[in-house]
């Protein structure tokens, strides 16, 4: 089993980036499909675990190259999201994108805010139909019409920093196997929005992206995935849970950046040729929003 696992973790370098554009702008980058090795017998959500945080610094030396350059940590896209007011449901500073800034300058008077997170329905094009204050939306939606769409910022009315996510209505994947395990891989995304506690009066948005690798076991309907950019002793992201006979996905999903961990639920689904799902979650001070999109080969 062992020279197995090394097979899986040690083959051939992985394929550069495609060089696609998605509606967001952001580059997509598609990592390597591996095949499990037949004699390596998964058969419970336990094993799955161990298997993926098994010799994770031979796993991220085995994707070294162009993916790596990916994988170097969170790009910071500094985003103030202003909370004057929202106390009394008032909104302050721009709608709409915003890409970067400071602080709004009335900020050192603003009050605290909540954090909200929750699962949106996005239309065939990745849009949301939600209008939050300063806020960033990403989106990756394959030739295919699966993929999955992101939306973080403050929503005034309610004086919440929010960030939801959900998979875009036009996601159709092939019918799951119906035994086996099988092995996904491919690029996840999330928005941080990021505060030292739930007091402070602005906070930061973090985007953070990069390649994962996604284990489904359909004798047991279970899979685990972590991701392979790695913060500290643990993974950025990782996630489990159950696949239903129709390849619906649910689970739950652990985001770690420096001291923060942040945990919510998963939903998605799963097929033959590709598996795609959204997740949040929150704290009392930070809240999060992500997906992927993950081919099988």
């Amino acid at each position: 089993e062992q020279s197995a696992h090394n097979a899986l973790v040690g083959g051939s370098s992985p394929s550069g980036p495609t060089g696609t554009l998605d509606g967001a702008g952001s580059p997509r980058f598609r990592g390597k499909i591996v095949h499990m090795p037949t004699r390596i017998r998964l058969g419970c959500i336990t094993c799955l675990r161990q298997f993926l945080t098994a010799d994770r610094s031979r796993a991220a030396t085995a994707i070294s190259g162009p993916i790596m350059k990916n994988l170097s940590g969170l790009a910071m896209i500094c985003i103030a999201l202003a909370l004057a007011g929202c106390a009394g449901g008032s909104a302050g500073g721009s709608s709409g994108g915003s890409s970067g800034g400071s602080p709004d300058s009335g900020a050192g008077n603003a009050k605290s805010s909540t954090t909200a997170s929750r699962f949106v329905s996005p239309t065939g094009t990745g849009a949301i139909n939600l209008t939050l204050d300063q806020s960033q939306t990403v989106h990756d939606v394959d030739s295919g019409g699966a993929g999955y769409s992101i939306m973080v910022g403050l929503d005034t009315a309610a004086g919440a920093l929010t960030a939801v996510s959900g998979v875009v209505g036009a996601s159709t994947v092939a019918a799951p196997p119906s035994a086996g395990q099988v092995i996904y891989d491919g690029d996840f995304q999330l928005l941080h929005i990021d505060r030292d506690t739930s007091a402070d009066p602005s906070a930061t948005v973090h985007d953070a992206q990069g390649t994962m690798m996604l284990i489904a076991d359909f004798d047991v309907d279970q899979f685990a995935a972590q991701s392979r950019a790695m913060s500290g002793p643990s993974p950025l992201l990782s996630m489990e849970g159950s696949i239903a006979n129709s390849g619906a996905m649910s689970g739950t999903v652990a985001y770690v950046s420096g001291t923060d961990t942040i945990t919510g639920p998963l939903t998605g689904e799963i097929g033959s040729d590709k598996a795609v799902g959204a997740f949040h979650g929150k704290t009392d001070a930070d809240a999060m929003a992500g997906g992927f999109l993950l081919l099988f080969q």
